[in-house]
């Protein structure tokens, strides 16, 4: 017959049978769902570890019931996706999900605004054409990052009466110039 206790062993000696105790260390089942490695010491079985129930899930929560072992229920709340380019993650259904997408804009037309996930928010410089406030230049670039000013602008309207002028707000200007010398090729 098969050992009444776990911890037992069945023997049978010159016909008779019976149990002895197993050796210390043999493997049991102490029955409980929340110990590990459970061993026969001195006729018991000796309950293991505790059963290490976390499922490294943020959206769970972790617990272990005696006869059902680990119990990982669903919980919700605030969480982190491990992306830099969401913000107020949120537990729902057992998963971690992305919250709002970070905004990477730092207002500057010379560089190219993205995010890494890693990282978060890149600048990186460009070429692209911009424009550096200056109506006294043409055709602005982008380099390094900043917005470098291009060639002045071309004021000579050809007038020997005018005096030609650039300025920066509002752009080339030819003021009358009553003092000059002019030709009227007659």
């Amino acid at each position: 017959p098969p050992p009444a206790e776990p911890c037992t062993v069945a023997t049978c000696v010159a016909g008779v049978c019976g149990t002895a105790a197993a050796g210390d260390g043999a493997s049991c089942n102490d029955n409980d769902g929340c110990t590990s490695n459970d061993a026969c010491k001195a006729g018991s079985c000796a309950g293991g570890p505790a059963t290490d129930c976390d499922d490294k899930n943020p959206c769970t929560a972790d617990t272990c019931d005696k006869a059902k072992g680990c119990q990982h229920a669903n919980s919700d709340g605030p969480c982190d996706d491990g992306s830099a380019c969401t913000g107020k993650d949120s537990c729902k259904g057992g998963a971690c999900l992305p919250g709002t997408a970070t905004t990477c804009d730092d207002q500057n037309a010379c560089t190219t605004d993205s995010c890494d996930a890693a990282k978060g928010c890149v600048f990186l410089p460009n070429t692209a054409t911009c424009e550096d406030g200056s109506a006294c230049t043409t055709g602005d670039a982008c380099k390094d990052g900043a917005c470098i000013a291009g060639k002045a602008p071309d004021c000579d309207d050809k007038n020997a009466c005018t005096k030609d002028s650039c300025d920066a707000g509002v752009g080339c200007s030819h003021a009358a110039d009553d003092q000059a010398a002019c030709t009227d090729d007659n």
